[in-house]
């Protein structure tokens, strides 16, 4: 955006066709040396006289310090998107303080073009503080609802209302209003409320129509470090150590033997007249 310094004296030097020499980086000398013929340096002492104008006029600087800190978030845009419409706007540089420094916004640039753009975030500031702020509770399983795909969502709504809302906390029911006026914040807090209600009852309705285990799993419950084992058999005969220790068969050993009565004993079957029950023969196929 700045003009290179660098790329200024390689000009300066083709323009008047002379070598301009800069002292050695760590040299604090205020000056440069200029080679060349003597018509040619005397025009190049004007020339660098207005380059040097123009320089420090284009890093002239400015440092907004007093305002809300939640300002910043709002100035940048998401991935930087409205600091850079702003740069361009102004033809100035904006930085802000980093994160566990002090709140500050720096601008850089041609000084008209700087005042320009400190005069439009002052503007940003002073309607900042003039905002009327309410905080109001919206149950959280209804916030993606208002929010919408990629915040559309809310974006549509707070543009159609004229107020900004901002969801602090994901896990939270907490929701802040910000408005120019308490009327304003007041019929958006109640358009809210309204769709509170609205949302809330498709999620009972939806909730209706489906199995409690996965409810309680969607607020929490029924499962433990996100397994659930479902229905579990143990001390069944398969799983008896066997001496085999075949790999493969069954947990430790080799499959059991269905015809071991002491693992798999006979199934009686009472007669259906009270009389003496009927052996039938033990597990598996006959051998």
């Amino acid at each position: 955006m700045l003009e290179n310094k660098a790329e200024s004296l390689k000009d300066l030097s083709n323009q008047y066709n002379i070598q301009i020499n800069v002292p050695k980086r760590g040299n604090d000398a205020d000056y440069l040396t200029l080679v060349g013929t003597s018509d040619n340096i005397e025009q190049a002492k004007s020339g660098l006289a207005d380059k040097l104008t123009e320089l420090e006029l284009n890093n002239f600087q400015v440092d907004i310090t007093e305002f809300n800190p939640e300002l910043i978030p709002q100035l940048r845009g998401r991935q930087g998107v409205e600091v850079i419409k702003l740069q361009n706007k102004f033809t100035v540089r904006i930085d802000f303080s980093r994160k566990g420094e002090p709140d500050k916004i720096t601008i850089k640039g041609l000084q008209a073009n700087v005042r320009k753009c400190e005069e439009f975030i002052q503007g940003k500031i002073k309607a900042e503080e003039a905002m009327t702020s309410q905080e109001i509770t919206l149950d959280n399983r209804i916030h993606s609802r208002i929010i919408g795909q990629r915040g559309r969502g809310i974006a549509k709504l707070m543009d159609q209302l004229k107020v900004d809302v901002k969801f602090p906390n994901r896990d939270s029911d907490i929701v802040i209003v910000k408005g120019a006026s308490a009327e304003i914040v007041d019929d958006a807090c109640d358009h809210l409320k309204n769709l509170e209600e609205e949302y809330l009852q498709d999620v009972t309705e939806r909730d209706m129509y489906r199995h409690p285990s996965s409810i309680n799993e969607d607020n929490g419950h029924g499962k433990q470090n996100g397994n659930s084992n479902g229905f579990v058999v143990s001390g069944a005969p398969w799983e008896a150590p066997s001496g085999g220790g075949k790999k493969g068969s069954g947990r430790n050993g080799p499959a059991p033997d269905t015809a071991n009565m002491d693992l798999f004993p006979s199934i009686n079957i009472a007669s259906v007249n009270g009389g003496e029950g009927q052996q039938k023969s033990s597990w598996g196929p006959r051998r």
